[in-house]
């Protein structure tokens, strides 16, 4: 699609649904830096004033991309470094670096916006330890939102036929395949060998405790409320950890 046309459809929203924010859900909204830079310039010509965020390739940043997004309405990048540990990060094929990762946070907090990174537990690979590194790892890190998922191997993708062939796959109820952190009533398909599905489940509940519920997060994030609306948010995200 052309940046004409994506940028037809953000006015569109606007005048007929009176949408206030957009996200593009791209995995990797910048793989084709050019086009970023055209989708910008093309907000900017028609003067239209939206916020919006979008998920990136570290690797893939510069400060001067960041810019022309921020001038542009960008005010959240959102990217993923999955795990600290080097095995793991290779056997997912995920080539940042944490240095690259911590360096890209900075950058973006430098241009005045928010970060919200991504780990995950639960990869092939995985131990108590590495996870712990992860978690450790993450709140050394000056980002504004930071996820912590649950691996879930999903059916077409490489590793979904790795595990299979290695015969470590626990189910097909593609029910329980959830995105984010699974029910109670739900189980994983894939559990690391020497870790337990509750082990897994409690480090993810520990991670989002032990990050959101440090005080110096907490008065940092205060510091940026602006309105009701982010008073009412903020509560309603502390509710949502502390009943993990």
């Amino acid at each position: 699609r052309s940046p004409e046309n994506v940028v037809d459809e953000i006015e569109t929203l606007m005048k007929r649904f009176t949408v206030k924010e957009v996200k593009f859900n791209d995995d990797t909204f910048n793989v084709d830096v050019e086009r970023v830079i055209d989708i910008c310039e093309e907000i900017m010509k028609r003067n239209i004033k939206i916020p919006w965020t979008c998920r990136v390739d570290a690797n893939n940043l510069s400060l001067d991309l960041l810019k022309i997004m921020k001038r542009a309405g960008c005010w959240q990048i959102g990217f993923g470094i999955e795990n600290t540990d080097p095995t793991i990060l290779k056997e997912i094929k995920k080539s940042i670096s944490l240095e690259e990762g911590r360096r890209v946070v900075q950058l973006v907090k430098k241009c005045g916006m928010n970060v919200k990174v991504s780990f995950m537990f639960g990869l092939p690979g995985e131990t108590e330890a590495t996870i712990q590194r992860t978690i450790d790892f993450a709140k050394t890190l000056p980002a504004d939102i930071v996820n912590f998922h649950i691996f879930i191997p999903f059916p077409g993708t490489e590793l979904f036929q790795t595990i299979s062939a290695r015969g470590a796959l626990l189910h097909k109820n593609y029910q329980h395949y959830c995105q984010l952190n699974l029910p109670k009533d739900m189980h994983l398909p894939f559990v690391p060998e020497g870790l337990t599905e509750d082990q897994i489940r409690q480090f993810s509940s520990q991670a989002y405790k032990s990050f959101y519920l440090r005080p110096t997060y907490i008065y940092g994030q205060l510091r940026q409320i602006r309105s009701l609306l982010d008073i009412y948010r903020y509560w309603q995200a502390f509710l949502a950890i502390i009943g993990l």
